[in-house]
């Protein structure tokens, strides 16, 4: 890995603000389909990239230039 090769600089690098009222921001990887989740009994389930940190890395980089 590359000391540049990190999430904020990876094409499937995003950042989806949930509530922009509260300026919620959630850095995800959209490398793959969102993964499934359900509320452990409470009735509801949905989608939901994975949340990420800027300086996390991964063996699946690949450069926004390219």
């Amino acid at each position: 890995m590359k000391a540049n090769e990190i999430c904020k600089n990876c094409k499937f690098f995003t950042v989806d603000t949930i509530d922009p009222k509260y300026g919620d921001e959630f850095p995800q990887c959209r490398r793959h389909a969102p993964r499934m989740f359900s509320g452990s009994g409470e009735g509801w389930s949905g989608e939901i990239f994975p949340k990420i940190k800027e300086t996390y890395w991964c063996g699946e980089f690949e450069s926004e230039d390219k």
